[in-house]
């Protein structure tokens, strides 16, 4: 997916230079879908490994890959608090461009929320009313909104993610 990977300090380094060897979308109504690169050897680093023990990379899901062809790989799903700790968990690893972006993102969230500037809202989903936290529209939210998603990498947008 993404050839740009990301070190500890968030500067890009050579391809390959990936540790942990995996990417990561986020899936609407599914979860953060996260699957190995066709490159990756060896075991996982600690930190992930007993994290992710016990899961596996079954569920099938479509992506556009570097070179702009359809391709499916096999990934195992995460809600969003397995997903967050998962993140968490990669801060010491270089990363793909990808898994480095979504944390950039958690942490970004977590100053709004660490702010006050989140209030409580009711969503439909699947016909069923749930709780859920949502941004004050204030224009360092629109801002923030703004770059984060223009530094998305090309290959989330590709992929919706």
């Amino acid at each position: 997916m993404a050839s740009t990977l990301a070190t500890r300090s968030g500067e890009p380094s050579a391809p390959g230079g990936s540790v942990a060897g995996l990417h990561a979308l986020w899936r609407p109504g599914v979860g953060l879908a996260v699957w190995e690169d066709a490159t990756r050897t060896g075991e996982l680093p600690d930190p992930l490994r007993s994290l992710l023990a016990g899961k596996r990379f079954r569920r099938q899901i479509d992506i556009i890959d570097d070179a702009g062809r359809r391709d499916f790989v096999a990934t195992m799903t995460l809600g969003t608090a397995s997903a967050v700790s998962f993140l968490d968990a990669t801060r010491s690893l270089p990363v793909a461009g990808d898994i480095a972006w979504y944390r950039h993102l958690v942490d970004g969230v977590r100053c709004f929320v660490g702010a006050g500037a989140v209030a409580p809202t009711l969503a439909d989903i699947a016909g069923e009313t749930v709780f859920r936290w949502a941004p004050l529209p204030t224009s360092a939210w629109r801002a923030w909104s703004a770059v984060v998603t223009g530094g998305a990498p090309g290959a989330l947008a590709d992929n919706g993610g």
